[in-house]
């Protein structure tokens, strides 16, 4: 059975398969917490502060606080979008840019989203918005 697009037979060591759409490695549990992800696997990946849009946090925060996983990618630069957004079963991810509104995209941003395979890249300007989007 294929997982998050991934053959069985090709899942990475210590990855188990828990349902289909869902793969955790072993010990975890699905999805961890936005801090858990942030600490152990992005870390690394993060350079240093970039400038983000006024109602990032508040957007970031809110989804959070309703249990939705977050993690804060906006350090990343490359145009890589700033928040990866999993829903509470664990079974979609959502790549999210988050825009002020007036606020156009980096060459960077189009370069990526361009170049991406994905259909789609969420672009929001509200935690409203968002949750619309994870809800509906």
């Amino acid at each position: 059975m294929d997982v998050v697009g991934i053959p069985a037979q090709r899942l990475p060591a210590g990855a188990v398969e828990l349902a289909p759409g869902a793969a955790v490695h072993a010990g975890r549990e699905p999805c961890g917490s936005s801090e858990d992800i942030q600490g152990d696997v992005w870390g690394e990946l993060m350079s240093y502060a970039k400038k983000t849009d006024r109602n990032h946090a508040e957007i970031r925060d809110g989804l959070r606080q309703v249990g939705y996983t977050v993690v804060d990618c906006s350090r990343f630069g490359e145009g890589f979008p700033d928040l990866i957004v999993i829903n509470k079963e664990c079974s979609m991810v959502f790549l999210t840019e988050v825009k002020d509104g007036d606020v156009g995209f980096t060459k960077g941003e189009v370069k990526f989203y361009m170049n991406f395979v994905m259909p789609d890249i969420r672009i929001v300007t509200s935690l409203e918005q968002m949750l619309k989007i994870l809800e509906g």
